[in-house]
């Protein structure tokens, strides 16, 4: 539910339009959740609810890079620097993909959270295990809680966090 307008952090991981191919490595695997087109995820009003001053945190896999950088600016935030985490396992044959990406953009000027020289500002990319199909992990959200500004939003949220308001069709 959206409490407030005007929200200093945007995290979203939209449901993009994910095929599995058929393989002998993947199989076919059927999605926990249903998938959006990628037309629909970019006309989302995320500007409505955003103050002026305002970061977003998208995440997105290797194959929607190009897409969700289009959704950055569509959103009304200008792409800033991509994060990336980086998982022990992966899917396919040759190469595996190992990674997923956070699309870091910034409309105006948003505060600077924490001290610059922490290690979990310095870090933009992070090593962590996988759990279930595209949960991310909590070492990760803890860390884009303490360097982002309240109030904040989680869009397509699974689960409801403390110090987020959440949207989301699973919530």
């Amino acid at each position: 539910v959206i409490h407030h307008e005007g929200y200093r952090t945007v995290i979203a991981d939209p449901p993009w339009p994910i095929e599995w191919p058929h393989s002998k490595y993947i199989g076919t695997q059927e999605l926990q959740y249903p998938v959006m087109p990628i037309a629909e995820i970019a006309a989302m009003d995320v500007k409505r609810i955003c103050n002026n001053d305002c970061r977003l945190l998208l995440w997105t896999t290797n194959g929607f890079l190009p897409d969700a950088l289009w959704v950055c600016r569509l959103w009304g935030f200008r792409y800033k620097m991509l994060l990336t985490w980086c998982k022990p396992t992966g899917l396919g044959g040759e190469p595996r993909i190992a990674s997923e990406h956070i699309v870091l953009g910034y409309r105006g000027h948003p505060n600077r959270v924490g001290d610059r020289h922490d290690k979990q500002v310095l870090n933009w990319w992070m090593l962590s295990r996988t759990n279930t199909h595209s949960e991310k992990p909590a070492v990760i959200i803890d860390t884009l809680t303490a360097i982002t500004e309240e109030p904040r939003i989680e869009l397509f949220a699974r689960d409801r966090r403390l110090g987020w308001d959440t949207w989301g069709n699973e919530v």
